[in-house]
């Protein structure tokens, strides 16, 4: 069986994921891959009945299904890196941090609905960011929840949208990263409007 989370595997998904509606030749042409590899992946989402072929195209017909299966394989919380609660607010942390991680999970869902807010901020950092972050200091307390987690795959410029100076994951990632941190739940809101 093929690792459908490996980093090019993985950004074949997260397109299938946006798209929901394309043609091999399109994928291998937009992600710059081979079209062996992107033929496997499609062959194996059409043997679990992820997608169906319509005419010429590809069509996913399972996407909740396809998100379990990726949480499943790509469990978000084997990338935590570093955890510590502070007695510093959220905006606070999220100030503080915003140089050096780009924000995930619900820190980044609050971009995309009002609708959710949470006590934690979740954040990618790579390996120099994390040890500046384990440097700085932070005030111990109980108020607010820090998670710092490997990028795994490492996020790509698609990947990360910015706003006010801050970094987010993309609306298709932060979905795939809930899934992954079993909060599927919390993206159902956003889920059909990513494009």
């Amino acid at each position: 069986m093929i690792n459908l989370v490996s980093k090019k595997r993985f950004l074949i998904l997260q397109t299938v994921l946006e798209k929901k509606e394309f043609t091999q030749y399109g994928l291998k042409k937009e992600l710059k891959l081979g079209m062996s590899i992107v033929n496997d992946t499609i062959n194996t989402l059409l043997e679990k009945e992820f997608l169906k072929k319509q005419a010429k195209k590809y069509v996913l017909v399972d996407k909740k299904g396809l998100l379990e299966l990726i949480a499943f394989l790509k469990p978000i919380n084997k990338a935590v890196k570093h955890t510590f609660s502070t007695s510093l607010t959220k905006k606070e942390v999220e100030a503080k941090l915003s140089k050096n991680v780009v924000f995930c999970l619900e820190t980044a869902l609050e971009q995309y609905t009002n609708y959710y807010e949470s006590n934690r901020v979740a954040a990618y950092a790579s390996k120099q960011s994390l040890e500046k972050i384990k440097k700085e200091f932070f005030t111990p307390g109980s108020t607010t929840k820090v998670m710092i987690f490997a990028e795994n795959p490492p996020l790509t410029k698609k990947e990360i949208n910015a706003k006010h100076n801050f970094n987010y994951t993309s609306a298709i990632r932060t979905v795939i990263d809930l899934y992954c941190d079993n909060k599927g739940f919390l993206a159902d809101k956003i889920i059909e409007k990513v494009k």
